[in-house]
């Protein structure tokens, strides 16, 4: 038996913002995962409490673990460094694995940057156990676990803070909150996003039957069933008094025909298990796919918000980043979400590949004809920002105008130049599309993201 601390590191000492929203699911997953393979696990939530460089240190040195595991994001690429090799330096004995989005997405530089003894490419709930017993070195591809049911839920109680510590997702309803994952994959492939470069993460295997192997694996679209949903739901609720969720899925509803197969049936058994929660989660904009029929039974289930990914009123732009969502199915799926009982929060874009101001224009438009309806609850405007070599980075890189950024700093939504919008228009159109038909602004502040709310008197 091992002692495994997983580790979200602390960012805002050089972001300058503190991240206190939700707890992260894949710590607590994985942690939940090492304690069914039979070891000792806690899941330590660094930036929430507020922790310095410093004091997670002193907190692992503390607590003398065996296994140190870190989920590296492109904007904690550099507290993953910092604490990695402050440990190697201090306890050269101590393993390090580091995993996630950023890891996937460049597992050579990013091994070579932490120095931790491992890297893992894909989803590691399966692995965990033997990663934890038999310590592998490099970087190893793991299969992903198809059976959702069979997972653990995440090991909340084994975590800190506790769930009561954290304020929530915008839009925020009720206190406390806390985040499940009902479903995991998307079928799409829009450009700015590096899903599919976790989904579809692979190496070449090697020959050596005694020690874990590298797998090619390439993810699908899985659901939980609704008992499982039901049976977590309950036990957060009556737990920690759990009376919001963030239902976090890439698309839960309109992502494609099929979909509401699992989506009706499901929402239908929620709904009768009365569990006397609200929730929010997050879908695609889309007329073939988007029935009133699912909305309803969404909204009878506790669904009170749906953030939907517009990106850009302009067809061509979201043609060039792969999105494929047209303003016609915008509309068709806000004013059905509304009548349904449904709050629409709207995600926009600006800075994307090939928009021009005029495009931006069309965005606006946009969004006057939401508000004019009253179909706009909230939006949020960011900054589009190539992500390491998803297909907007390589675009970029390859045609001369990705940015240089420095990762100790929160480059995220930071504006540059395109060829086709300088960094001062890309921020005036970003701070237009933020206010554009506001009757009540209340507006909020994140760094570089803009938050609206356009209905009075809604929480948040």
């Amino acid at each position: 038996m091992s002692r495994y601390l997983h580790l979200n590191v602390p960012v805002r000492h050089y972001t300058g913002i503190s991240y206190d929203l939700n707890m992260t699911l894949g710590g607590p997953l994985l942690t939940a995962c090492a304690i069914q393979a039979g070891h000792q696990a806690i899941y330590l939530d660094a930036e929430a409490l507020g922790y310095s460089e410093a004091r997670t240190l002193q907190e692992i040195e503390r607590l003398e673990p065996d296994v140190l595991a870190m989920t590296v994001l492109t904007l904690s690429l550099h507290g993953v460094e910092q604490i990695a090799r402050a440990v190697k330096a201090r306890w050269q004995d101590l393993y390090v694995v580091v995993g996630g989005p950023h890891a996937v997405a460049d597992p050579e530089g990013t091994l070579a940057t932490t120095g931790a003894d491992c890297l893992i490419v894909g989803e590691a709930e399966l692995e965990i156990g033997r990663i934890i017993q038999d310590r592998p070195r490099g970087i190893l591809s793991v299969r992903a676990p198809l059976d959702l049911d069979a997972l653990p839920r995440p090991a909340w109680e084994h975590s800190f803070p506790s769930i009561p510590h954290y304020q929530g997702n915008e839009p925020r309803f009720e206190r406390p909150e806390a985040c499940t994952l009902p479903m995991r994959g998307c079928p799409h492939a829009c450009s700015f996003c590096s899903l599919p470069l976790f989904q579809n993460a692979s190496l070449k295997p090697v020959d050596e039957p005694d020690r874990l192997q590298p797998r090619l694996h390439r993810s699908t679209i899985r659901y939980q069933s609704a008992e499982k949903i039901i049976e977590e739901w309950r036990w957060l609720k009556e737990t920690y008094g759990v009376r919001h969720l963030f239902v976090y899925a890439d698309e839960l509803v309109g992502a494609y025909a099929s979909q509401r197969d699992w989506l009706i049936p499901t929402m239908e058994a929620i709904a009768r298990a009365n569990l006397g929660l609200t929730w929010k989660t997050q879908g695609r904009c889309n007329q073939r796919f988007i029935t009133q029929d699912q909305l309803d039974a969404m909204y009878a289930a506790g669904c009170r918000a749906i953030m939907w990914g517009v990106e850009s009123g302009s067809e061509k732009v979201n043609q060039a980043v792969h999105k494929g969502t047209h303003p016609a199915d915008v509309l068709h799926t806000f004013r059905l979400a509304k009548r349904a009982g449904i709050r629409n929060w709207g995600y926009f874009m600006t800075g994307m590949p090939e928009e021009t101001e005029a495009d931006a224009a069309l965005t606006e438009a946009l969004i006057l004809a939401l508000c004019e309806e009253g179909l706009l609850d909230y939006r949020q405007v960011t900054i589009c920002t190539p992500e390491v070599n998803t297909p907007i980075w390589a675009r970029a890189e390859r045609e001369g105008w990705l940015p240089k950024r420095d990762p100790r700093n929160r480059w995220h939504y930071t504006p540059s130049d395109t060829p086709w919008m300088t960094a001062a228009r890309v921020r005036y159109w970003r701070d237009r599309l933020a206010t554009a038909g506001l009757q009540t602004q209340h507006r909020l502040s994140m760094n570089n993201v803009a938050y609206a709310q356009y209905a009075p008197g809604v929480p948040v």
